[in-house]
């Protein structure tokens, strides 16, 4: 399983807010996907995932305060979906 965190916005930006959630539970993801959209006082930033795989959980929701490193979404494979549950 990947966590997709929220990456760094620059040297002065720790905080940005989730504008949009592309991805629900369950959906399948590739890698390049636009999971969320964050908007910091500089830029609004697409989140893409880096892995392939099933939508597992989505922790965060428009609207909701992050600071980079926080996790965002949980993607893996359909074979850890068990033990992920």
């Amino acid at each position: 399983m990947q966590e997709i965190k929220m990456p760094s916005a620059g040297q002065t930006t720790d905080e940005a807010t989730i504008v949009t959630v592309n991805v629900k539970v369950g959906d399948t993801v590739k890698r390049g996907d636009v999971l969320c959209e964050a908007e910091t006082d500089k830029a609004v930033l697409p989140v893409e995932s880096f892995a392939a795989g099933q939508v597992f959980d989505v922790l965060v929701s428009e609207g909701d305060k992050v600071t980079a490193g926080s996790v965002l979404v949980v993607v893996g494979k359909a074979a850890d979906a068990a033990k992920y549950a």
